[in-house]
């Protein structure tokens, strides 16, 4: 019996000790490809390599720098301890990224390139899956003291706002709609930059807007800011400095905030 049970330990201590291997080879794999690809981004390494692969997918070169910036950020975040829920935010981001730059291979029918980022989509998803609990998102006991009644209704409507955009513009960039032709047409992005928001955007109001799935809703919060924060960015990259051109992602960045942090207890993994 005795026997039994230290062969058991010994199974658990063994698979423990592969899985932290595991987790560690993906992590600093990740981490490097962030921070080193985030500086090619930027032009500070490899310059104009980065700027050719942009322009043959369709995209303005502004906006590597954009994705250098939050790559940095991310892998630095992945690496240093503690910081679980900045962690989520930084494993969204990095999925977002690369699946969205998948999707666009597979638009431009760059097959090839698209399976092997495909394959290299799956490489943060090991480290996001394999990750300790040290450096996971992990609730603690629920608060005791109920949400405020202005709490709640603060969250509904900076949700219904954040909600109703998102769904919105969502739709109508799948659909083409002529004014969001003429916003990617003047930010220098590929129409079929338009299906990938699209879709991204609709699938995050679900997550937000339906109960449970409270760390979805982690990458759904971020995958919005980088959204509204990149746009941002892109106007302000091309020197569009129009009002109706800053104020519709400033204010859907500030939805974004104030939806996140006045979420109820039921909607958010509270730690500690």
């Amino acid at each position: 019996m005795n026997t039994t049970k230290e062969n058991s330990s010994e199974t658990g201590t063994t698979a423990s000790k592969v899985r932290i291997v595991f987790y560690w080879l993906t992590t600093v794999a990740v981490a490097w490809e962030l921070i080193f690809g985030g500086l090619w981004d930027m032009g500070i390494v490899n310059k104009g390599y980065v700027q050719k692969v942009m322009t043959d997918l369709g995209y303005p070169y502004y906006m590597a720098s954009i994705f250098g910036t939050w790559k940095i950020l991310a892998g630095i975040v992945i690496l240093l301890p503690g910081l679980p829920r900045l962690k989520e935010w930084a494993y969204a981001g990095v999925f977002f990224v690369f699946s969205g730059a998948c999707f666009s291979h597979l638009f431009m029918s760059e097959t090839s390139q698209a399976i092997q980022l495909l394959v290299f989509t799956g490489i943060p998803v090991v480290s996001w899956a394999l990750r300790p609990v040290s450096r996971r998102l992990i609730a603690g006991q629920p608060q005791e003291s109920a949400t405020k009644k202005w709490k709640n209704i603060v969250y509904w409507v900076a949700t219904a706002l954040l909600g109703i955009g998102m769904l919105q513009s969502g739709i109508f960039a799948i659909l083409k709609a002529p004014q969001w032709v003429e916003i990617m047409n003047k930010l220098g992005y590929p129409l079929y930059f338009l299906y990938i928001l699209g879709i991204w955007k609709i699938l995050g109001v679900i997550a937000i807007i339906v109960p449970k799935f409270k760390l979805l809703k982690e990458w759904a919060y971020a995958g919005f800011f980088f959204a509204m924060t990149g746009a941002l960015f892109s106007h302000l990259a091309i020197g569009d400095y129009a009002v109706k051109s800053i104020l519709g992602p400033v204010f859907q960045a500030l939805f974004v905030v104030v939806s996140w942090y006045f979420r109820p207890p039921s909607r958010k993994i509270v730690t500690g």
